[in-house]
């Protein structure tokens, strides 16, 4: 016997169609705040072309899934239309239809029915800007303004640059990769993307028990089974680039301090012998080759050790990009299931 109130599935369409359109919002915010690489230059540029990709896999899951929701909530209400129009059997055939293959034969509902009739929703999207930082210009201006002593020492006495070429390497902006991190701890946050999961459920516990049917179970499996699901794969996708992006700011702020240390060791360990040559090329030029000569290796050993920590951001780097193309497969799946979920009931 089928029991329905085809008013109760209108609204429950209504609450599906409101969430359906917070996936715009979703979209505008990745594109908006997870895909800046403007500032992405020296080898930092390693990593723009997967940032850009990462947000464009936001961008377009959110494109599939605010579009694939819609056709559900259309389907449901012509379904709706079918039932308050005496034809149950065409609505129980098209509600069915999508799901039947896919439901398992021993799936039962678990509803909810402390708010039948409630289409609320009971969470709210809210996706704050990202937060901003300037830890690395701050440890970069730093740099740059050690390297320009010793640069203007080493090329008038050594005849050699030690920092050529290093602090081209390390422009950019290297803080965008705070922004980022933080911009996909919006998406995977408890105001982000699982907003929309929470309250498709929340309706449908709502709906569940005015609506007894076969239907109105392999519709409770499309949503509870499928939809749900994969709003949570989104939201951990989000989350794994969250991480990654946060660890990528870890660890290149350590590197950073690192070649702080570096240099300052080295402005602390030839600080005499400069204060020397300066003095002694007014007092007693002869004495100057033995002083270059001091001067010299501690340079050359710089130089070195600069470009080792540049090839450690350089491998941080690298090891980002790798952990973010290690997602194509999920994202793949994700968009299956979506596809999937939707396609279900445009097909019937």
């Amino acid at each position: 016997m089928i029991e329905v109130n085809p008013n109760e599935l209108d609204a429950y369409a209504d609450q599906l169609q409101r969430n359906a359109n917070l996936f715009a919002d979703i979209r505008a915010f990745a594109v908006r705040n997870c895909r800046d690489t403007e500032g992405m230059t020296g080898i930092l540029a390693l990593c723009a072309a997967a940032t850009e990709e990462g947000a464009d896999n936001v961008r377009d899951l959110a494109n599939a899934g605010g579009s694939d929701l819609l056709q559900v909530s259309i389907n449901l209400q012509g379904a709706a239309t079918d039932y308050r129009e005496q034809d149950a059997r065409g609505a129980e055939r098209l509600l069915r239809s999508y799901t039947y293959d896919a439901l398992p034969v021993d799936y039962t509902e678990t509803d909810d029915a402390g708010h039948t009739g409630d289409y609320s929703d009971p969470s709210e999207l809210a996706l704050d800007s990202p937060e901003t930082s300037t830890e690395f210009e701050t440890r970069i201006q730093a740099a740059r303004d050690l390297l320009g002593v010793i640069d203007a020492s080493s090329t008038l006495y050594v005849d050699i640059d030690p920092t050529e070429t290093i602090l081209d390497s390390l422009s950019g902006d290297w803080d965008a990769l705070s922004a980022i991190a933080s911009g996909y701890a919006r998406l995977a946050g408890a105001n982000g993307i699982d907003v929309i999961g929470r309250n498709i459920e929340y309706g449908l516990d709502s709906v569940s028990s005015t609506w007894n049917s076969p239907a109105a179970t392999n519709f409770d499996f499309l949503i509870r089974g499928r939809w749900v699901p994969a709003i949570a794969d989104f939201v951990e996708y989000c989350e794994y680039s969250w991480h990654v992006f946060e660890t990528l700011v870890h660890d290149a702020l350590g590197t950073f301090d690192s070649m702080l240390r570096v240099i300052g060791q080295y402005v602390a360990s030839t600080a005499e012998t400069v204060k020397e040559i300066v003095y002694v090329e007014l007092a007693n030029p002869f004495a100057m080759p033995n002083l270059i000569a001091r001067l010299r290796t501690p340079i050359s050993t710089l130089r070195a050790r600069l470009w080792r920590i540049v090839a450690e951001l350089t491998q941080l780097l690298r090891t980002a990009v790798d952990r973010l193309d290690r997602t194509s497969d999920s994202v793949r799946s994700l968009r299956e299931l979506w596809d999937g979920a939707g396609d279900l009931m445009s097909d019937a």
